[in-house]
């Protein structure tokens, strides 16, 4: 299994957008062949920041999701 964690930090006034982005991101990337999870969170201390949380089946999902 991979594991990928991270953030993004975008201008908090852009929040709302980037979120409703990052809904349809998230239904499209857990329709993918290896796909075990994959959220995208808001912060609750930091206005703007949204947490990425990914797990793969392997790198060769990792690497086919990078090619969509």
């Amino acid at each position: 299994m991979i594991v990928v964690a991270g953030h993004i930090d975008i201008d908090p006034r852009n929040e709302e957008a980037a979120v409703s982005l990052a809904r349809t991101m998230m239904a499209e990337t857990r329709k993918e062949e290896g796909c075990r999870v994959y959220d995208i969170t808001r912060s609750l201390e930091t206005p703007g920041r949204l947490h990425v949380y990914e797990e793969w089946e392997s790198l060769a999902a990792l690497e086919a999701h990078f090619g969509t």
